[in-house]
């Protein structure tokens, strides 16, 4: 039986330190805005130096952008068995990573996207996040592949997973909920979009999709 690495007393330092700017950070990002916050600020409401909240994060708007999910989520990926399929170890990975976070993860999540969507500058660095998220996806879909990482199959593929992964992230941002049922309902969603060859799938026979419905028709003038 091989013994499971525990954190040591280190390195579960350094995971709370982190924990908490992230924190203090949301709290007066939502305070007094994500603009008006100096680092300064957050630093001093962390207890530490700016110096040290450097250490973990190496901007402000990293301490919103970056997060350890879409590692996870690649590692989850991974771990899948060889014999399942790339689209359905993307699918059963992130569904993993999701069902695996507490409410309390989970919430804080949801408030830091919703700071993202509303702030001009996260936005522009979060999807510079993404780019480095896409060349993971490539790098793990290669290996399990047998394809070169830079193949345009192997491009197609991450670009494909990167627009489904943001296109669920939206959707249950958006959404007041921010529970896991949520989040894995719109990756399912969006993972069977991709299935159906990027054309949403139509959600009842006489054809009418979610958000749109028959218009009623003028009765003739008499």
């Amino acid at each position: 039986m091989t013994d499971v690495a525990t954190p040591g007393l280190r390195e579960r330092k350094k995971v709370k330190t982190r924990a908490a700017i992230r924190a203090e950070a949301l709290r007066l990002f939502k305070k007094h805005g994500f603009a008006a916050t100096t680092v300064e600020q957050i630093a001093a409401a962390t207890e530490i130096s700016p110096s040290t909240f450097f250490r973990y994060f190496p901007t402000k708007e990293s301490v919103l952008v970056e997060n350890q999910y879409p590692a996870e989520i690649v590692r989850a990926f991974v771990a899948q068995p060889d014999t399942v399929g790339l689209v359905d170890a993307m699918q059963a990975a992130v569904t993993q990573t999701f069902q695996a976070l507490s409410a309390a993860e989970l919430d804080a999540l949801h408030q830091r996207n919703r700071l993202i969507m509303a702030t001009a500058e996260l936005r522009a660095a979060y999807m510079e996040h993404l780019y480095g998220l896409m060349t993971a996806i490539s790098e793990a879909a290669a290996k399990r592949a047998g394809l070169e990482p830079d193949s345009l199959e192997i491009r197609t593929f991450a670009w494909l997973m990167q627009g489904a992964l943001t296109a669920a992230s939206t959707e249950w941002t958006e959404n007041r909920s921010s529970s896991a049922a949520t989040i894995i309902d719109a990756f399912d969603r969006a993972f069977a979009v991709v299935r159906n060859g990027g054309t949403p799938p139509e959600r009842a026979a006489s054809g009418v999709t979610a958000k749109s419905s028959p218009r009623r028709r003028r009765s003739p003038a008499r």
